[in-house]
């Protein structure tokens, strides 16, 4: 079985009661300035950057369409 770290994120108690399309920036304990984006989608619960790898917006800001993809709120980009 592989190694496996596991993170704690400080804010989140837990990720069972997200809803569908729900986001939260939380921030990574034991890592300085490490920030991670909670994004609920068809059930499931992903973890991405917190900010646009282009322009470096906040994308708890962005808007998460029906299919799951995240859209950056000054660029468009989607993830």
């Amino acid at each position: 079985m592989a190694n496996v770290k596991e993170w704690k994120l400080k804010g989140i108690s837990s990720i069972g009661d997200f809803k569908d399309k729900q986001k939260e920036e939380a921030e990574v304990e034991g890592i300085e300035g490490g920030k991670v984006l909670l994004v609920k989608s068809n059930g499931k619960v992903h973890a991405t950057g917190s900010k646009c790898t282009h322009f470096g917006a906040p994308l708890v800001k962005g808007v998460v369409s029906s299919d799951g993809r995240l859209t950056c709120p000054w660029h468009g980009g989607g993830f």
